[in-house]
């Protein structure tokens, strides 16, 4: 934009116009935009508080942990053995284990190819719905539609 002045070193009422419109139309440009910006930091604000929520302090979630799960770990279609000083003495195919908290005793669903062992051989098979396996005494409890064979 050029200065135009007159002959006494004065600015000329259009170049001071001109001067005047451009700099407001900047200034409403920048008005313009400060608007969407605000908007748009606070819906970025209002995301992370809700993807985080969990995570801020002030949420009311308590200081002391939650009890765990009764239930600690789940194995689906796994094979099982029993064994004791002379060897093997049970065996079962289940279709899902669940061992509990206290880590003494699981419990076996769908127990199918379950062998019964004497000396080493095969003496019984049995097939059951549920079964009890207690770790410290190495007992194995069948229940629901026990079936026995041998």
């Amino acid at each position: 934009m050029k200065d135009r002045s007159t002959e006494e070193g004065q600015p000329d009422s259009q170049g001071f116009e001109e001067k005047e419109t451009a700099e407001s139309l900047r200034l409403s440009d920048l008005r313009a935009f400060r608007l969407p910006v605000f908007l748009v930091v606070v819906a970025a604000l209002a995301v992370s508080v809700a993807v985080f929520k969990r995570y801020l302090p002030y949420t009311g979630t308590p200081l002391v942990p939650k009890e765990p799960p009764p239930v600690v770990l789940t194995m689906e279609d796994a094979r099982l053995v029993g064994l004791g000083r002379t060897g093997k003495l049970w065996s079962v195919k289940v279709g899902k284990i669940e061992i509990a908290r206290n880590r003494s005793g699981a419990v076996l669903k769908e127990v199918t190819d379950g062998k019964i062992y004497d000396r080493g051989k095969v003496v019984l098979k049995v097939r059951a719905g549920k079964a009890a396996c207690e770790i410290n005494s190495r007992n194995l409890l069948l229940s629901d539609g026990i079936s026995v064979e041998g």
